[in-house]
Formats: structure tokens, sequence, C-alpha cells
């Protein structure tokens, strides 16, 4: 496999992760929403902070996909 097939296959492979990362981003968010009346603080609590996490690792993830095409700019 040549170093270009290998980043465009490692920037899918990301692309990948990213698109997870997103649909479980709104559902949590979206059930958190729905459910913020009927669920206890400390599940509300957990929800919050995943939604947290993932806005952070979705953002790094962004960033290192952009930074992978840009190296695959000057192959």
């Amino acid at each position: 496999m040549s170093k270009l097939d290998e980043m465009k296959e490692e920037i899918n492979n990301l692309k990948f992760w990213l698109g997870i990362a997103v649909a479980t981003f709104l559902a949590i968010l979206g059930w958190s929403i729905t459910n913020y009346e009927t669920i206890s603080f400390l599940l509300l609590s957990f929800g919050f902070v995943a939604v947290i996490f993932l806005g952070v690792a979705i953002i790094l993830l962004q960033k290192n996909i952009n930074k992978k095409i840009k190296n695959l700019r000057d192959l």
C-alpha cells in the first residue's frame, strides 16, 4: 500500500469516528433535553459531562482530520 493510500485510509477512519461522535453527541443531547424533567440529577449530570467530552472530542478529531488533509496535499 502506498503512502498516499495509507493516509487516505487513515483520514477515512477518522471521518468514520467523527460521524459516530457527532451522532452520539446529538443523541445524548436530544435525550437529555426531552427527558430533563423526569430523569435524576445524577443521570443528567453524566449526560452533561458526556456532551462536553464528546464536544471536545469532535473538535479535536476535526482538527486532526484537517491537519492530515493538509499533509496529504504536500505529498
